[in-house]
């Protein structure tokens, strides 16, 4: 019986990979694992800044969310929050409902954001407007503890 005779094609006329299994496999997961990560760089950088941090950008943020507090009424639903102020800095998730927060003060610059300079506009789990100020969701969050 003859044997089948096996003819080594060059790698650019096989058409068929030579990577093992494991090294196609490793470099999409390789590729997945940078992926996520530049994907959580960038939400990092952006989460509470917007990309371009410049003083007068921020303290130009900062009193444009001053400004727009003053038209939040409580009882109002996002939606209609979110159309006055724009999109929060932060949010925090808690049981009994949700705590948008904007940057409404700049005490250490452009890169510090300490708690202080955020104020939290608190919501019930259907979404209505309970009220705003670090005290009122302070008292809140003690409410259901």
């Amino acid at each position: 019986m003859d044997e089948p005779m096996l003819v080594a094609l060059p790698r650019s006329q096989s058409g068929v990979s030579q990577e093992a299994p494991w090294d196609i496999w490793r470099r999409h997961w390789l590729i997945a694992v940078l992926a996520c990560v530049a994907a959580s760089c960038v939400g990092c950088a952006g989460g509470i800044m917007p990309l371009a941090t410049g003083d007068s950008q921020v303290q130009a943020m900062v009193d444009r969310n001053n400004r727009n507090l003053r038209r939040l009424q409580v009882g109002m639903f996002q939606e209609y929050v979110s159309d006055i102020m724009g999109e929060p800095q932060r949010l925090e998730a808690y049981s009994w409902g949700m705590a948008w927060l904007y940057r409404t003060a700049l005490t250490n610059g452009v890169r510090g954001t300490p708690e202080t300079d955020l104020t939290p506009l608190v919501f019930d789990q259907r979404g209505i407007l309970l009220g705003w100020g670090r005290d009122f969701l302070s008292d809140h969050i003690k409410r259901y503890e």
